[in-house]
């Protein structure tokens, strides 16, 4: 969960949860309420441990359809202390006794009371229709927008937005760029990230495969209830060809200081691929950003050791927090070598309108091995030069296996510097 604008500590302590997918959602809203609290009084880390931060778990019921088995939280958004909402997905029983399917599960906090509810689905939804749920927006207590996706009757896979107003939830199948692919196996959107303001104006990013068929971004907004798409503008470098089993773009996160000045991150392919091998295209990290009402793409320029010829590593996506417009950290993982065995993880600032980059430094533990890898993996951004970003790296540590251990980082903007700091583990961590 993003909270915008402020810099968020949390604290982890590991404790049983009872077992289920909605009680493991409530753990999860539980413990982020409490660190907004911490947050909302200024705490640093020093100064955290001051209102300590507990993890409660409660049990939820699940729907009625709920089939006992696998199910997670994906994301959860708490507009204010005591109010929260969670999604994530269950595995759901079908008219078939034989046959589940992955439905979305909406699970809200409101003081003390805890529901659970099915996600509502657009008309049209397939009897097993393999629900995602990806994000969910709060801008108040009772207005809140989720996205994902969903298969159709038809087998074709759509966007998904749910949105809570007045009370209820309702659903909608998400526009889709006019040049979506239509074969069945190929027709696909999927809605990743969204953020909305007070008013209820929303912006959301995701991926969708056109006809040719190349996978590329699409960014949707809603004004006044009704929403519309276009496709992500991407760097002028970019690769517009075909790239069969890779994706030429995508966008992974969004960060909207304002609705009106949003920023997405993500990756796009400046090659081809090659045609032989066991590497795809080379991947370049970019930002598409919103102002006066038009977007546009913008490359963040890797460190200067990145591998010609690979470049970004897009595992673990691509992140983006903005203090205020033209405020903003990126960061995400690169290769520097061209076998693909040394992987950096890179932090990037927005200054004067110009993006940098450094490799983001590590502990002094990290491993001395030829193989090596680290990646950053989330930002957040308290105001310009202020920002907190988190990751891992593979240290000189070795586990019970005999592999180096990774670890997780914190790298911290203060002054113009990064520093790296290694998270401590919690107490009852017991793992290698």
């Amino acid at each position: 969960m993003e909270i915008p604008r402020k810099r968020v500590w949390i604290l982890e302590h590991r404790q049983a949860v009872p077992s289920g997918l909605f009680r493991i959602g409530l753990g999860v809203a539980l413990a982020l309420i409490t660190a907004i609290a911490t947050t909302s009084l200024g705490a640093t880390p020093a100064a955290a441990a001051a209102y300590p931060i507990t993890w409660t778990p409660i049990n939820v019921p699940p729907p009625p359809d709920a089939s006992g088995g696998e199910g997670g939280i994906q994301a959860s958004s708490c507009p204010v202390l005591g109010w929260c909402v969670a999604i994530g997905s269950y595995l759901a029983t079908t008219p078939d006794p034989n046959v589940s399917t992955n439905q979305g599960s909406i699970t809200l906090l409101s003081g003390t009371d805890v529901t659970g509810i099915q996600a509502p689905l657009p008309g049209d939804a397939a009897v097993e229709p393999e629900v995602n749920m990806n994000s969910v927006s709060c801008s108040q207590p009772g207005s809140c927008v989720i996205v994902g996706s969903y298969f159709d009757g038809n087998g074709q896979e759509q966007g998904l937005i749910d949105t809570l107003s007045l009370g209820a939830w309702s659903s909608q199948q998400a526009p889709a760029p006019p040049d979506i692919s239509q074969e069945t196996d190929r027709h696909y959107i999927n809605l990743t990230d969204v953020k909305c303001d007070l008013t209820g104006d929303c912006v959301a990013i995701g991926l969708y495969n056109d006809s040719v068929p190349v996978t590329r971004g699409v960014i949707e907004s809603e004004t006044g209830g009704v929403w519309g798409e276009t496709e992500a503008p991407v760097p002028p470098d970019a690769y517009a060809g075909p790239n069969p089993n890779y994706l030429n773009n995508e966008l992974t996160d969004l960060s909207c200081p304002t609705i009106s000045s949003c920023v997405a991150a993500g990756a796009y392919a400046q090659t081809e691929a090659p045609s032989f091998g066991q590497f795809g295209p080379q991947y370049g990290m970019f930002v598409d950003s919103l102002t006066g009402g038009t977007w546009v793409a913008s490359e963040v320029p890797l460190p200067p050791d990145s591998a010609v010829g690979i470049g970004l590593d897009i595992s673990f996506g691509e992140w983006v927090s903005c203090a205020a417009p033209g405020q903003c950290g990126a960061t995400g993982g690169y290769f520097n070598n061209a076998a693909q065995t040394n992987e950096r993880g890179v932090v990037a600032t927005l200054d004067g309108g110009t993006w940098t980059s450094i490799a983001a430094p590590v502990p002094g533990n990290v491993t001395a091995s030829p193989i090596s890898r680290a990646s950053m993996t989330s930002i957040s951004c308290a105001a310009a030069g202020a920002c907190v970003a988190v990751g891992f790296y593979q240290t000189n540590l070795f586990a019970s296996s005999g592999a180096p251990a990774d670890q997780s980082v914190i790298d911290t903007l203060t002054g113009g510097v990064w520093t790296p700091s290694e998270a401590p583990p919690p107490t009852s961590d017991t793992s290698d």
